[in-house]
């Protein structure tokens, strides 16, 4: 399964307006500070709540903010490693003497790797003289 942007900034949203934590589980209580007023917030367990389910209310509020913010790193990644396969691509049908404009438009925000370019150029060369 995979969580939508909309799914995510409402996560976002959701998490930032709850009570700030750190939250922790004290018997059958999840507390967690409200830091202007110093004291905890305390959620009791109805008759089918186990400790295990307490537990994870606390650890999940906990985890939401970092969980949110390796989302979005790893999503930037993926698109920056998109942009370079695209990137990569291009070279290799620059290098072969095709698509010279998308190249310069796609590079123009994309670093390769030093040496990149020039050595499918040479590859390039090299099979030109079999």
């Amino acid at each position: 399964m995979s969580v939508t942007e909309e799914q995510l900034a409402e996560l976002e949203r959701l998490e930032r307006e709850a009570t700030p934590g750190p939250w922790r589980v004290d018997a059958c209580e999840v507390l967690g500070p409200i830091e202007e007023a110093h004291e905890d917030v305390i959620v009791l367990g109805d008759a089918d709540a186990t400790a295990e389910d307490l537990a994870f209310i606390a650890a999940a509020r906990n985890a939401v903010g970092p969980l949110i913010a390796e989302v979005r790193r790893l999503r930037e990644e993926n698109a920056m490693r998109d942009q370079r396969d695209e990137a990569r691509e291009l070279v290799r049908r620059y290098v072969e003497g095709d698509c010279l404009y998308e190249v310069q438009r796609l590079l123009s925000g994309v670093s390769l790797p030093a040496g990149e370019l020039a050595a499918m150029r040479d590859q390039r060369d090299e099979e030109a003289k079999r």
